[in-house]
């Protein structure tokens, strides 16, 4: 029998770093794998391979790749015994020989191995791996089968039963138990939920608080926190019919469905939290009241907890979490699917929100196409080495929304510095790029028209407000990381071929890339749009650009290089591009550097070659020996040649 999951490829000697989980993270769903029990064993025990048990369907948006909604199957379970300091402390130290020997993993367990952490560790750290007999399409019955194996083994790992979970290898070698032993599941299922009415009574001594009211059934919050498919469905039907229709909506994405459900559902008659003040705490046993609720400005509840340093202010998603004891990027994403299943809510993938999304995943799929460098080549060219961020920006478009909550106008709008988005970018990419490198990348899809940065009366007010508010100062001192408003604005890839086009036709260099180089090439009203945030930052108190490209000193500068460019080519149809920097430093320039001469150069030869019909080329010999150039000049160095 062939079992599928994600398994890596790469061999591992040793626990990945930091750095190269990141890396797992963003690429191992899409290494799906079908292999017998006893070639899993190898890849994993054997060659160190990283593996997910769950595999998800595919789908265009970066943020749901391995979300519970897009959960396809999985056929395999491990159990991970790590005898961590807290295990210990409450259940001993559990052994490797003591759980080889019990008679539940004689008999349903397929192998086990020692971890990559068991060598330096001076307790046991090991995991068992079990097959079930049929593939699971319900993740939900995943959690199921993992709350029954922690009954059984109370002292394994429960932050490990996530069906994205990422399993590293070892290369320490496994033992088998029996590899044909198959868990059966609906067998082993069967008694986790009870199944007479009367036993889900709630009586008043189990609560030892008499704030709770006697029901004659457990609370929303409690069948939250039993996570079965039953409770779930039990705590679902007591909202819907509690609520009526009121509840239920749809929204255009997760992130609107988050908003929303934090800042309007009445936590305490939700979860049926006790009605007087303060509660005994839901989340954990406390001997004399700690919990309450309170408001925010926004009208947000919050559970509040006033003995607690941390997770002491909780909305209604972290509560949900918790109650699922779960924490993280797991724990927001499986809150956020469990309010829309309770709520009998869901996403509408027809409205104008989703449609941009749709845009924007069409467009990043052409850019990760290998087709593009052949269909669209100066467009890949212009990208460069850029075009991994700007896949990644786009995600990041996709992710970020506003919503204008009185007149329901929902908008794919990032506000954020260059040096946030550059963090965000550098956990999901693994690398470390800057905040300038960030920006040019911005500059390059507002130049082709892909993305738009807006400008004032295009932003929302309270957005812009909330973004230049006293920022003046700071930007007069040069402290101050101007935000990006930015929106995506088409997925034309033809005329992003064409406006790459103009731009090589002009000599374009990367040191172009800034107001002065754009507008001579495409034009002032490009290059005002595309730098046009360098204007901005308060109504009041605008930083404004000089209306003239260049200044009166580098437009005589310009046309002084131009002479001399001409003068060369005139008396030996060429120059080297070294001699106009030495030129430019020598006579033009006074007390600056040679830096400053090539920066000059390069900031106006797109536009003297366009004026004087030039050309710029690189000497090849052929090059030499048709303009008989000299061999001081290095082979691929740039000269000026009449067009």
């Amino acid at each position: 029998m062939k079992i599928e999951l994600c398994i890596e490829d790469i061999q591992r000697k040793s626990k990945p770093n930091s750095d190269e989980v990141r890396m797992i993270q963003n690429v191992l769903y899409k290494k799906i794998k079908k292999k017998e029990i006893d070639g899993i064993a190898e890849s994993i025990a054997v060659n160190g391979k990283t593996s997910m048990l769950a595999t998800y369907f595919e789908t265009g948006e970066f943020s749901e790749r391995i979300h519970s909604i897009n959960f396809k199957q999985q056929q395999l379970i491990m159990l991970d015994f790590d005898n961590s300091k807290v295990d210990i402390e409450k259940y001993g130290i559990t052994t490797y020989d003591d759980v080889r020997n019990h008679d539940f993993i004689k008999q349903n367990a397929c192998f086990m191995y020692r971890t990559f952490s068991d060598k330096e560790a001076i307790v046991d750290k090991f995991r068992v791996v079990f097959v079930l007999n049929e593939s699971v399409k319900d993740y939900l019955l995943i959690g199921n089968i993992y709350t029954k194996l922690f009954r059984l083994f109370p002292s394994a790992d429960r932050k490990c039963s996530n069906p994205n979970r990422l399993f590293f290898g070892s290369n320490r070698g496994y033992e088998e138990v029996h590899f044909s032993n198959l868990l059966n599941v609906k067998q082993f299922t069967s008694d986790i939920v009870p199944t007479k009415k009367i036993i889900n009574k709630m009586v008043k001594t189990e609560i030892s608080s008499e704030q709770y009211e006697i029901q004659d059934r457990k609370l929303v919050w409690q069948l939250i926190k039993e996570n079965t498919q039953e409770s779930i469905d039990e705590a679902r039907a007591i909202i819907l019919d509690k609520f009526d229709s009121e509840i239920s909506k749809v929204y255009p994405s997760y992130t609107n469905a988050r908003v929303i459900l934090r800042q309007t559902i009445d936590m305490r008659e939700f979860l049926e939290l006790p009605k007087s003040e303060p509660f005994h705490d839901i989340l954990e046993k406390d001997e004399n009241p700690s919990a309450s609720v309170i408001q925010w400005e926004d009208d947000t509840q919050i559970y509040h907890r006033f003995n607690k340093d941390s997770f002491a202010n909780l909305d209604i998603l972290r509560v949900v979490a918790k109650l699922l004891n779960l924490t993280g990027y797991e724990g927001s994403c499986k809150s956020i699917d469990l309010l829309l299943y309770l709520t009998g809510s869901g996403l509408d993938r027809t409205s104008e929100s989703a449609e941009q999304i749709d845009k924007i995943h069409f467009f990043r799929k052409v850019l990760k196409s290998e087709k593009l460098a052949v269909e669209y080549p100066k467009f890949r060219k212009f990208l460069g080495s850029d075009l991994n961020i700007s896949i990644a920006l786009l995600d990041m478009l996709s992710e970020y929304m506003y919503e204008d909550f009185k007149t329901g106008e929902v908008r794919h709008l990032l506000c954020l510095t260059s040096e946030n988005i550059a963090k965000e970018i550098n956990i999901v990419l693994g690398t470390r790029y800057d905040s300038k490198r960030i920006q040019r990348v911005i500059n390059k899809l507002a130049i082709t028209e892909n993305i738009e940065k807006l400008e004032e009366s295009q932003i929302p007010t309270e957005l812009f407000e909330k973004y230049t508010e006293n920022s003046y100062e700071k930007i007069t001192s040069n402290k101050y990381h101007h935000t990006n408003f930015i929106e995506f604005k088409n997925a034309d890839i033809e005329k992003s071929e064409n406006i790459s086009k103009e731009l090589y036709a002009n000599n374009y260099t990367l040191s172009a890339l800034n107001f002065e180089g754009i507008a001579r090439i495409l034009g002032k009203d490009i290059a005002s749009n595309v730098f046009k945030q360098r204007e901005t930052t308060v109504v009041s108190k605008k930083i404004k650009v000089d209306e003239n490209l260049l200044s009166e000193s580098k437009k005589e500068n310009e046309l002084k290089i131009a002479k001399f460019i001409l003068r060369k080519i005139e008396t030996q149809r060429y120059v080297a591009e070294r001699d106009i920097i030495f030129y430019v430093y020598k006579y033009l320039l006074k007390k600056k550097t040679k830096k400053d001469a090539e920066y000059l150069v390069k900031q106006c030869r797109a536009n003297i070659c366009k004026d004087y019909d030039l050309e710029l080329i690189r000497v090849t010999n052929s090059i030499r020996d048709s303009y008989k150039i000299s061999n001081e000049i290095r082979s691929r160095s740039i000269i000026y040649v009449k067009n």
